[in-house]
């Protein structure tokens, strides 16, 4: 901050988006060119493409519980 000068102050509320949290279900105060620049990713098709596909649907539906929740299978007390 430059003395004298007044602090700045956003035009629009801060926007906070994630995908793990919210998925693909975009705030509806996000800039239209935001979606736009987000669905012509390629990380967004990728999932579109694999959420479209039923096989890799059907496969998340059979995924052993400890996928989730991974019980060690070593001991070891040396990280690596």
């Amino acid at each position: 901050m430059i003395a004298g000068i007044p602090a700045l102050k956003p035009e629009n509320a801060m926007l906070k988006y994630s995908i793990l949290d919210n998925q693909f279900n975009f705030p509806e105060n996000m800039p239209e060119w935001m979606v736009k620049e987000i669905k012509e990713s390629n990380e967004y098709k990728a999932v579109e493409h694999a959420k479209q596909n039923p096989a890799f649907n059907a496969s998340q539906d059979d995924l052993p519980e400890e996928v989730d929740n991974p019980t060690p299978t070593d001991t070891d007390d040396i990280p690596f």
